[in-house]
Order: structure tokens, then sequence, then C-alpha cells
């Protein structure tokens, strides 16, 4: 399966370099106006007088046409400044809505914690085994170290170490054998994910926890939770199996992938197929449970 996490635009400031049109003075060429010095030009009404009676001697006219033809005349320099719109460069703060990229996390070990309680009996029992699978084949593809705790009452925690090597694959086999019971006791187990992920190893570790949320956390569970996703960064990620979210699960996860349609993978005749329970049931024997 795969998790896409929807984002909300986001109004973000930021300084950019813009192109304004602003007022510059520049000096242009203009007849008429006001003596700004003398430079040499082909310009025949700015000619200077001296230029002028080169012209009318017969002797110098010659050197005059040659000068005329150069723009070596000596003319007067007639400018005027003036305001002339100029696409000028600048620095301003524009607002703009832009989709944000979602967060790049560290790529580290993975750690399944699976519900193997009674009430997982039938389609969520496949489910969650379907999950156990999927997640050892990605982690291996990802080059990641995958552990797997199954939990049911605070007796029963199995772990193993899901290498592929002939003791992971052996330690799949037996989890993908063994059959669901006892009650629901998420706290120890948990609780033995996080300290493993304090460890040294495990720090960058991240928690896939798949169950159908039907249990309580204790307030130190939660503290221990809320304590480490601040100081190590610790995501935990819900596969819910279950016909509505639960207290339990939104209290742990960061997120939740709810299976709502889990009912569609019961094996025809199977004696352990959920019954659709009602509300008022799970109230009755979960309590608390329910949002």
């Amino acid at each position: 399966a795969t998790l896409v996490v929807q984002r909300e635009p986001v109004t973000v400031t930021r300084e950019e370099e813009v192109t304004a049109i602003a007022l510059r003075t520049r000096p242009v060429d203009r007849h008429g106006a006001d003596i700004d010095g003398v430079n040499r030009s082909d310009d025949l009404a700015a000619m200077l007088p001296s230029e002028s009676l080169m012209r009318r001697r017969r002797t110098l006219r010659t050197l005059w046409r040659a000068r005329y033809v150069e723009h070596a005349l000596m003319t007067y320099a007639r400018r005027v400044w003036l305001e002339v719109p100029t696409s000028v460069p600048q620095m301003q703060s524009v607002t703009r809505t832009v989709m944000l990229p979602p967060p790049q996390f560290e790529t580290g070990p993975m750690i399944v914690c699976v519900d193997t309680s009674s009430s997982m009996k039938g389609a969520k029992e496949w489910l969650v085994k379907a999950t156990v699978f999927e997640a050892m084949r990605a982690a291996h593809a990802q080059k990641r170290t995958c552990y797997l705790y199954a939990f049911s009452d605070e007796t029963s925690i199995v772990e193993h170490n899901l290498s592929l090597d002939a003791a992971g694959l052996q330690a799949l086999i037996d989890f993908l054998e063994m059959s669901f019971h006892g009650g629901t006791d998420v706290a120890d187990c948990i609780t033995r994910a996080v300290e493993r992920v304090r460890s040294e190893a495990w720090r960058a570790a991240d928690i896939l926890i798949a169950s159908d949320g039907e249990f309580g956390v204790p307030r130190a569970v939660e503290h221990l939770i809320a304590q480490s996703k601040q100081s190590l960064s610790l995501r935990i990620v819900g596969v819910l199996a279950a016909d509505r979210e639960t207290i339990g699960m939104r209290a742990i996860c960061d997120s939740n992938l709810w299976i709502r349609d889990w009912r569609r993978f019961e094996v025809a005749g199977d004696a352990n197929a959920s019954p659709i329970h009602s509300k008022s049931l799970t109230a009755i024997y979960f309590p608390n449970a329910i949002r």
C-alpha cells in the first residue's frame, strides 16, 4: 500500500528580484539646448565660427571638407537632461501561495508491532500478516533492518528479527503460522519498541503498528511516546483494520492507514469470521475505545 500525504497550499513571503519601471534622468542631444562644452562632429548648425572661416577661405576649404567627412569639425555640445522610463531590477517582498514539498526523513530501521489478540481473528489476522510480509519486503528493498513484536496480553509478546537469512525467514514463517488469541495489552510492547529506538543502533527507526485499535494507552506510555517523538524525531504509523477509528491508535500514531473494508478479506466458511459488531457492543466490551 502507498500512503499519500495531502498537503494544504501554504502562503509564504520571500524576497525576490523583480523588474520595475522607474524614471531615470539621462542626457540626450537636443538642438537649441544649452551649450555644454565643445566637441568634434559634423553638425553644421553647431559649428564654431573658426570652422566657418576655414570654409570661406579657398586655401583652407579642402582641409575643412576633410574634417567634415571625418566628423572632426569643432562644434558646440548641446545637451539636455530628460526623465525617461527605465527598467530597474529591485528586491521586493512577494507573497505567493505555493505547495511545499513533503519533509525529507532519514531512512532508518523498521520496527513492526502487530496485535495478535483474539479480536484479530479472521480477516484482520490475514491483513496484519500481509502487513508484516510487506514490511519485511520493503525493508529488504530499501536496505533497512526489520524487527517484529507480536503482542496480545502482557505475558505474550513474541520478538523476531526479520532478516533475509535462514533464521529470519524461519521467524517470518513461524509468525505467519501462529494463531491469534488472548487479550490486548499494547503498553509493554510499545515500551519495548521505544526503548529499542533509544539504543544507538536503532536511533533512526520508525515504528509501524498493525491493530484493530481495541486497546487503551496508559498515561505513562503516552508520556514516553511524546518524549521520544520530541527528542528522537520518532515517527509511528498505524495500520488500522476496524469499523471506526479509536482513541488508542490516534493517541499513539502520527498517521493511520484505515482499512475500512477489512471484512472483504474474510475467507468463506471460516469459523473465525468476524461478526458485524454494533457500536453499543464495542462500547460494552472495550470501554473508552471509541471516539
